[in-house]
């Protein structure tokens, strides 16, 4: 990728050291600031979960016996 002639200019040091002022920096309000997203983006309704409740209890039923030892993991959450 960074072979691409679009990053041709791009000194690779610089970047890693932060010497390179970004050409656009946006104006963010605060930590729940959207406006730089596009509203198709932000007005989707929020979805708790990508997979079906079913989904959600086979994979607590099979993972879960594999993890139970493991403290900072076993938080219920699956």
């Amino acid at each position: 990728m960074l072979g691409h002639p679009f990053f041709s200019d791009l000194n690779l040091d610089d970047l890693m050291q932060k010497k390179i002022t970004p050409t656009w920096i946006p104006e963010v309000k605060d930590k729940f600031d959207v406006s730089n997203f596009d509203s198709e983006v932000t007005n989707l309704s929020a979805k708790e979960s990508l997979i079906t409740e079913s989904e959600r209890l086979h994979i607590r039923n099979t993972v879960t016996p594999y993890i139970e030892d493991f403290d900072s993991l076993n938080t219920g959450a699956i």
